[in-house]
């Protein structure tokens, strides 16, 4: 399942989280040999791909620890699950220390 939001952004700070709720194990739903659980948070440009991470229009972080921009995925952090919150600042404010 996915979402997206139908609001632009040009310039100033932008923050949202997730919290992950649940993981169900879907190896044992679909009587699988392994589970594939993920969740992905990022921003995208108007006319990306609605798979986040999966062109140069969008960047991600995923719940593996990863971060993931033009199908690349660099490992960058831990990993999340259940009750794990996720963050993502976006700052297009270049009057910023941290632009």
């Amino acid at each position: 399942a996915g979402a997206r939001a139908n609001v632009g952004v040009s310039k100033g700070r932008y923050m949202f989280e997730v919290k992950i709720v649940e993981f169900v194990n879907v190896a044992e739903a679909n009587h699988q040999s392994h589970a594939s659980n993920a969740v992905r948070v990022g921003f995208s440009t108007q006319g990306s791909s609605l798979v986040l991470g999966s062109g140069a229009e969008n960047i991600c972080f995923d719940s593996a620890g990863a971060i993931l921009h033009n199908d690349a995925h660099i490992g960058a952090g831990a990993e999340c699950g259940r009750d794990s919150i996720m963050t993502v600042l976006l700052n297009l404010d270049k009057d910023s220390p941290n632009f």
